[in-house]
């Protein structure tokens, strides 16, 4: 996010605070849900028609139709999916467990409030869910509108060797979560961290010890901004990424041959007016970053 030539990213800990703490955001989401049967089954009628339908069909389509033809309607393809606006519903195949799971999980729904949307044509991309999918979704960022999506996979673990387990999960956009919630101008303040510090990896063998000073920055520092560079490149490169990130020091840890032990001194540079730089123990750099935040503060 940009706000008057300054960057912010959001920490996550406040974010999910108040994510719980306004969990009724979500009662107006549009929730899709659709009622899917346990392990694979077979789908002859839905397969009649994915052959009738074959030349019409994408390479990929063409592959699940004799592996997997559930798998079809999960196709990305706006064509497929065009044409698959006429295949059989998954409410053919599913059994009397999976509809009674189903409707026991919508009344629930019903008793405390959450809209829902029941979508028959709604599958997901993996094989071991079971009795249920779902997916949270949002008319505000067009086409990439599905935040949230999972379901139950009660036979997964048992497939896996285990012992037998009931389990539900799901996986959450925290791009999309985030791009959302600024959307609806929900973030709140405090949630919002500028950046001011970026940490560069120069030279090989760099990068780790890095991402460990980065964790010592944040333990440190909790309410300010720190991004580590991740992406490699040569030195000029980096420090104009940590220029365009708004931070307001660079903490630099370069080498210029291959070794492997750590490093032992950091550069610390000043991303303001001034451009000033001074080398120090990478020991000491927390207790001067500390002494630079509070300067600049002051």
């Amino acid at each position: 996010d940009q706000e008057a030539g300054r960057s912010y990213f959001f920490s996550k800990e406040a974010l999910i605070v108040w994510t719980m703490q306004n969990r009724w955001t979500w009662r107006d989401r549009g929730i899709r849900m659709n009622a899917v049967s346990p392990g694979p089954v077979d789908t002859p009628i839905l397969k009649d028609f994915l052959e009738s339908k074959q030349a019409l069909l994408d390479e990929d389509a063409r592959r699940r139709m004799t592996t997997n033809p559930m798998r079809v309607l999960d196709s990305k393809n706006p064509k497929v999916q065009e044409i698959l606006q006429d295949a059989p519903l998954l409410a053919d195949f599913i059994n009397e467990e999976s509809e009674s799971h189903f409707q026991s999980l919508t009344q629930l729904l019903d008793k405390v409030g959450i809209k829902y949307q029941q979508n028959p044509r709604l599958v997901r991309g993996l094989d071991y869910y079971n009795n249920c999918v779902f997916e949270w979704t949002t008319e505000i960022l067009g086409a990439q509108g599905a935040v949230c999506g999972g379901g139950r996979y009660d036979n997964l673990v048992e497939w896996l060797g285990g012992k037998p387990t009931l389990a539900a999960g799901f996986a959450i956009g925290i791009e999309r979560l985030v791009l959302m919630l600024e959307q609806e101008q929900k973030v709140p303040d405090y949630a919002r961290v500028p950046i001011n510090a970026y940490v560069l990896a120069i030279g090989e063998n760099t990068a780790a010890q890095a991402q460990a000073l980065a964790e010592s920055i944040r333990g440190e520092f909790p309410h300010q901004g720190v991004i580590s560079h991740c992406g490699g490149g040569k030195y000029n490169s980096q420090l104009k990424k940590a220029y365009n990130s708004g931070a307001r020091v660079a903490i630099i840890l370069e080498r210029d041959d291959a070794g492997a032990g750590p490093l032992t001194e950091v550069k610390l540079k000043e991303l303001g007016d001034s451009g000033q730089s001074r080398n120090l123990p990478i020991d000491e750099v927390l207790t001067a970053l500390g002494e630079f935040l509070a300067e600049d503060d002051g």
